[in-house]
């Protein structure tokens, strides 16, 4: 689900939109010590390509179709690996 609000020429809007997404995230740890471990993980999160929105400005809604390059989508990966210190 997307949200944008805000103000544009003295006119409060808000778009909203939706589309299919993904969010997965996966880690592995291994206790090296009594008390230290060593982790690594990796994160995935994206959406499908948003092509309509809906805009609600000065009591009126519109829905527009969003054509190339205007679609939106979100797409991310991450990678993170470090020490942990367990108590």
């Amino acid at each position: 689900w997307y949200t944008d609000k805000g103000w544009q020429d003295e006119t409060e809007y808000k778009v909203t939109a939706h589309s299919w997404g993904v969010n997965i995230n996966c880690g592995v740890s291994y206790r090296v010590l009594s008390h230290l471990d060593v982790f690594a993980n990796i994160g995935c999160f994206g959406t499908a390509d948003i092509k309509k929105s809906k805009v609600e400005s000065q009591g009126a809604t519109t829905e527009e179709e969003m054509h190339d390059p205007y679609k939106l989508s979100f797409k991310s990966i991450g990678l993170m690996a470090g020490i942990r210190v367990p108590f």
